[in-house]
C-alpha cells in the first residue's frame, strides 16, 4: 500500500469527524477542552484531547477559507488543554492549530497566538513569534499600539524588531507548509501524525 493510500485510510475517521463539524457548529462542543482528574494519580487529562487532534489533522489535508471559525475554535481549545493538564513541552498539535490559523493572515488573530505562546516557557520558546506577524508586520504593530492589552508594550518590543520583515515571515511560512503539507509525500510509517507525536 502506497504513503498516500495508507493515509487515506487513516484519515477516514478524522474527515468524518470534520464534515459533522462543518455542518453543524453545535458539535463543536464535542472537541472542547473537557478537564478529567484521575483521582488515583491527581493527572489532569483531556477527554477530548485525541477527537480535537483528528479534526485538526484532517484540516491540515483540506483547507478552506469558510473554516477559520472552526479553527480559532480548535487552537483556543488546544491553548486551554495545555495551559491546564500539560505541565512543560509542545508537541505539534499546538502547532499545528496555530499554523492553519495563521495561514488566513488575519492581523486580529495575533491575540490568540499571543495567548499560545504564553502558556509555559516552552510555548514562549517554541510557539513562533511569526505567527503573530502572518497579518503583516505593519498591520500588527497597529493592531497592538491601538490595544490596551495588559502586555501591549511587552508585544510591541517583540514585533518591531528590524529583523522580523514580512519576508521573513513569508519564509517561515514556507517552512511550517513543509512541515506541515497539505497533501500525501512519501513519509516513514512510523512518522504519520497522532495526538502527541512529532511530525
Amino acid at each position: 500500500m502506497s504513503t498516500a493510500d495508507e493515509q487515506d485510510r487513516l484519515l477516514r475517521g478524522p474527515r468524518t469527524a470534520l464534515e459533522r463539524a462543518r455542518r453543524d457548529p453545535a458539535t463543536w462542543a464535542d472537541l472542547a477542552y473537557c478537564r478529567v482528574q484521575d483521582t488515583d494519580e491527581g493527572s489532569v487529562t483531556d477527554r477530548n484531547r485525541a477527537a480535537r487532534f483528528a479534526v485538526l489533522w484532517a484540516l491540515q489535508y483540506d483547507r478552506r477559507p469558510q473554516d477559520l471559525p472552526l479553527l480559532r475554535f480548535l487552537l483556543q481549545e488546544q491553548t486551554t488543554y495545555y495551559r491546564e493538564a500539560v505541565p512543560g513541552g509542545l508537541a505539534p498539535d499546538l502547532t499545528l492549530a496555530g499554523f492553519l490559523v495563521a495561514e488566513h493572515r488575519q492581523a486580529e488573530d495575533l491575540w490568540l497566538h499571543w495567548t499560545a505562546k504564553n502558556i509555559s516557557f516552552d510555548t514562549a520558546l517554541g510557539y513562533h513569534l511569526y505567527h503573530l506577524l502572518t497579518g503583516g508586520s505593519a498591520a500588527a504593530a497597529e493592531l497592538v499600539r491601538a490595544g490596551a492589552h495588559p502586555d501591549r508594550d511587552r508585544i510591541l518590543g517583540d514585533i518591531t524588531s528590524d529583523r522580523h520583515t514580512d519576508a521573513a515571515v513569508e519564509e517561515w511560512l514556507d517552512q511550517q507548509r513543509e512541515r506541515f503539507p497539505a497533501a500525501a509525500r512519501p513519509v516513514a510509517r512510523n512518522s504519520i501524525a497522532g495526538p502527541g507525536r512529532s511530525f
